[in-house]
């Protein structure tokens, strides 16, 4: 019911927009995140107003606290400005492509970033490499299990999900489950989603998933750092916070993650080039403003085309990389992500 309301103002927004030119000599380009909440978000809001501004153009920021209804808002404010195009990561990736309809009804383009518009047409999408972020994910549990299976490789595997209905959800857990359901060993005992990324609600599912396997649950994939947090605070409580007790595995290197990964509480990590792929969405948005005219493809090299439910999505594809006790200082400190104090205090 939530849902057909938005999509009903939504559509009423579409037919109350009047149609505005653009100042021939102004490149505004506009960048609409989901929220603020988790710490990447903070970055790659820095990396893309930077990066625009050194392109010559006028970005501007907004961000919705997750909110469907207060992105509506925003991103009709966006269009208000006179923005040329629009990088938007939607709050509802179902009902997003009515949002990129109210766009092109003003002659605005619409780049997807991070999670995929569905079920409607879209200029271009900028995604983080969720396919490989996964596999490492799994490929990391399976030495895992090695190490401490004596080569076997066997146990109880729980996913602990984002959002239903999320491309990133199903990019993120095509390679495990293909992983998990190719090893005879291995049991998947959870495939559970999260409402808003939740990690109270990922708390809550552990602790549950615990009680009914008594504790004996080996490995948790999960699809965000947030998430791996509101699992590790459920093993925390029944003192299995240790990966030589459960091996826990999450995705965006968030700080508290990484001090987790030296503290021996989870696994590994997987590092997305955050700052890169808000930097690639800032330079494509300055070339589709810059070139209204001319094909998606003339002017940026697309990696791979991705079907959305409604056509073939050219998609920019930025790297991961995964994150382990062994690599900490290679991978973070020396690419200044975070400093050594910020990571592993004081301690010598």
């Amino acid at each position: 019911m939530k849902k057909t309301f938005v999509i009903s103002v939504l559509l009423t927004a579409t037919i109350l927009i009047p149609c505005q030119g653009f100042p021939s000599d102004m490149v505004k380009i506009g960048f609409i995140l989901s929220s603020l909440q988790e710490e990447r978000y903070q970055r790659e809001r820095a990396a893309f107003v930077a990066k625009a501004k050194a392109l010559g153009a006028v970005p501007i920021f907004e961000s919705c606290h997750k909110n469907q209804m207060e992105q509506i808002s925003k991103f009709e404010n966006m269009l208000n400005q006179g923005v040329m195009v629009i990088v938007l990561q939607p709050v509802d990736t179902e009902v997003a492509f009515i949002l990129v309809r109210m766009a092109n009804q003003r002659g605005v383009k619409v780049i997807g970033y991070s999670s995929l518009p569905m079920n409607g047409p879209i200029d271009l999408m900028v995604l983080e490499d969720m396919w490989t972020a996964g596999k490492m994910q799994c490929e990391a549990m399976l030495e895992w299990f090695k190490a401490r299976k004596s080569g076997k490789i066997e146990g109880r595997v729980a996913f602990i999900l984002g959002p239903p209905g999320s491309s990133d959800v199903t990019f993120l857990t095509e390679s495990p489950l293909e992983t998990v359901r190719a090893h005879k060993g291995l049991e998947l005992v959870l495939q559970q989603t999260h409402t808003n990324w939740d990690p109270h609600e990922a708390m809550k599912t552990t602790n549950e998933l615990l009680t009914k396997y008594k504790n004996n649950v080996d490995a948790f994939i999960c699809n965000s750092d947030g998430l791996a947090r509101g699992v590790i605070s459920a093993l925390k409580q029944r003192g299995l916070d240790d990966t030589r007790k459960v091996f826990v595995a999450g995705v965006e290197a968030d700080l508290e993650n990484i001090r987790y990964i030296v503290q021996g509480i989870q696994a590994v990590d997987v590092k997305y080039s955050l700052e890169k792929m808000a930097e690639t969405a800032a330079e494509a948005a300055v070339k589709l403003a810059r070139n209204p005219e001319k094909k998606i493809t003339e002017i940026i090299k697309v990696d791979r085309m991705i079907y959305n439910g409604a056509m073939d999505v050219p998609t920019i594809v930025t790297p991961a990389n995964l994150i382990t006790r062994e690599n900490i200082f290679e991978s973070l400190i020396m690419n200044g992500v975070y400093t050594k104090e910020q990571i592993y205090g004081n301690e010598p």
